[in-house]
């Protein structure tokens, strides 16, 4: 049985060993040497609302497997977040969570409409809590990736650099 409070889903972000998160820090940080082109406001925009998107669809497999990843969570993932497997952009953070309710309801294994609301309620729980849990995500989202094969090139195109960006924001 799935415990009903969200807190209890996003507790895997604050659970982390401080040598675990160092560790892939480390990793996450490896070639960055590109400085980032998030500067004027709509780009601002744009990349927040794609990391909702991503840390969205990374939350319905929490959700779905119990935080028990499998060899299909990085495709499912992949498959649920329109940012990474189509490279879309959103100009509103509505249009963001309509395409992220769109792919929950469409291509999960599980189509329900009240997980997909306990989902986005998780979401906004992650971004409440602050930049320690989206990095804690964003850590998490990136061994899925890494032990998955082709989904690591995910990492270097999106999670690497959405990393550095929130761990460079001054929250």
């Amino acid at each position: 049985m799935v415990p009903a409070a969200a807190e209890d889903y996003i507790a895997f972000t604050l659970e982390m060993s401080k040598l675990e998160r160092e560790e892939a820090s480390e990793e996450l940080e490896k070639g960055s040497d590109l400085p980032l082109p998030v500067e004027d406001e709509s780009s601002i925009n744009r990349c927040s609302y794609g990391l909702c998107d991503l840390i969205f669809a990374f939350l319905h497999e929490c959700r779905i497997t119990e935080e028990e990843f499998n060899v299909e969570s990085a495709f499912k993932i992949d498959m649920h977040s329109d940012t990474l497997s189509s490279f879309a952009t959103y100009e509103t953070l509505d249009a963001a969570i309509v395409a992220s309710f769109r792919r929950c309801l469409v291509c999960a294994d599980c189509r329900n409409f009240k997980l997909a609301v306990k989902v986005l309620d998780n979401l906004k729980s992650v971004v409440h809590i602050g930049r320690e849990a989206i990095l804690g995500c964003l850590i998490r989202l990136w061994k899925v990736f890494d032990g998955a094969g082709i989904y690591g090139r995910l990492n270097r195109l999106y999670v690497n650099d959405y990393y550095r960006w929130i761990k460079s924001l001054e929250y």
